[in-house]
Formats: structure tokens, C-alpha cells, sequence
């Protein structure tokens, strides 16, 4: 067995281990491995160990890694800041999108995706942190909370995206404990939109990363974004 299977295999049982644990989570929690800036080899190796979602940052770089066949075989999750002249690239090979960080784009991808008779299944990105280099809808005080909370009927309203939670990014965790305020905070919001729009499917929390993601799984998390602790060091520096 090779490492990345080896890993893989582990990562997953832990996180059923973790989600079993609290009856409310059992079967909820979906691993989503991030691939970005992995070589292709690698990707379809982790995909033989049986990953089935997989995150990537970069339009091009999917789109040049995955084909078709492979396409049919997993569900290529978009984890990155969206540029308006990359939404051709978004609606090609990715089946989700959980960095919804300002209505304009929302709608731009909407438009995109309904014309060609698709919704999108979507997450809203929440800057909880109050950290500038972060991207997501900062919400760090009552008042923008609050806007916040106004401002989903607007998203609500667009057809071609299908809003199911939140997305959230914490602060670089020292600890595993680092961020469990944030992601307390992040299940709370998502539970008062919740409960404001009566939206049922309005039930995922994606956050949570390879250091940290008990802590969000404790926390309420559904999808957890795992990338070097399974895939090894990436080949090349992140970009901006």
C-alpha cells in the first residue's frame, strides 16, 4: 500500500471514528482532500484509495488535471477565491463551491450555471476571524452580523445556486483547540439562518483542516478540508 493510500485510509477512519462518536454527526462528516498544486499522479492515486470529493483552489490547474473519466468518478469541490473571468472554468469541472464571498460573483456563476440548466449546490464564505488576508463576508460585530443575516434572501433568490451552508476559514491553529470558538461561532450563524428561512438543507459546515479538524468535527462540521496530512507537501508554493 502506498503512503497517500496508507494516509488516506486512516484520515478517513478517524473522521468516521470522530463522527460516530455523536449521534447527531454519524455519517454527516464527508472528507474533502485537497489536491491543489498536486501532480495528477498523485490525485488519482488518492482517488484509488477511494477518496470521492476533492478540493482544488485553481480553475486551470483542474481543469487540466481531471478529465472526464475521471470527472464521473469523484465530486471536485472549489475551495478557492473566485475571479469573475475563471466562472467558464468553475462551471466545467466543478460540482461544488464553498467560497461564496460577495453577491456579484453569486450571481455572475448563477447566471452561468442556470443557462446551461445546472444548480450549483453552494456554501456562503464567512471571515469570522476579522483577519484582512482572509478572504469571506467579514463578520466581526453585531451590526455586520446582522447585514449579513439580511443579505441571504438575495442569494436565496438566485437560480442557478443552491445555498447549503457555510464555509469558514480560522486563524493558523497553534493547537488543535485554536480555532473552536470560530467554528462555534460559525455553526451558530449558520443555525440562526437556518431557522430565520425555515431552509431545511441549509446544513452544511465546511471547516476544519488537516491540523484541526477534530476540533471542527466536535464543533459541528460536515465537510472538513484535509490536504498535506494525506497528499504530502505540495510541489510548488501557493499562489496568490
Amino acid at each position: 500500500m502506498s503512503a497517500i493510500s496508507r494516509r488516506y485510509i486512516e484520515t478517513y477512519e478517524k473522521i468516521n471514528t470522530l463522527s460516530n462518536s455523536r449521534f447527531w454527526q454519524k455519517g454527516k462528516v464527508t472528507l474533502v482532500v485537497v489536491t491543489k498544486n498536486q501532480p495528477v499522479e498523485k490525485c488519482l492515486e488518492v482517488i484509488s484509495a477511494g477518496a470521492t470529493s476533492l478540493g482544488e483552489n485553481y480553475p486551470e490547474e483542474a481543469v487540466q488535471k481531471y478529465t472526464t473519466n475521471v470527472l464521473n468518478k469523484i465530486q471536485l469541490h472549489f475551495i478557492g477565491h473566485l475571479q469573475s473571468r475563471k466562472i467558464s472554468l468553475l462551471e466545467r469541472v466543478f460540482s461544488y463551491w464553498h467560497t461564496i464571498d460577495e453577491y456579484s460573483s453569486a450571481k455572475k456563476v448563477s447566471n452561468r450555471f442556470y443557462e446551461n440548466g445546472r444548480v450549483l449546490p453552494s456554501l456562503l464564505e464567512v471571515n469570522l476571524s476579522n483577519e484582512n488576508t482572509k478572504n469571506g463576508i467579514k463578520i466581526g460585530c453585531d451590526s455586520q452580523e446582522q447585514h449579513f443575516l439580511e443579505s441571504i434572501q438575495e442569494y436565496l433568490e438566485l437560480p442557478g445556486i443552491k445555498l447549503c451552508g457555510l464555509m469558514t476559514m480560522g486563524f493558523y491553529p497553534e493547537t488543535p483547540e485554536t480555532n473552536k470558538n470560530i467554528y462555534k461561532k460559525c455553526r451558530v450563524l449558520q443555525q440562526k439562518i437556518q431557522d430565520r428561512y425555515k431552509l431545511d438543507s441549509f446544513t452544511e459546515l465546511s471547516m476544519g483542516t488537516s491540523f484541526d479538524y477534530g476540533t471542527a468535527i466536535m464543533e459541528g462540521a460536515t465537510f472538513v478540508r484535509i490536504g498535506e496530512l494525506i497528499m504530502g507537501k505540495r510541489n510548488v508554493k501557493d499562489k496568490k
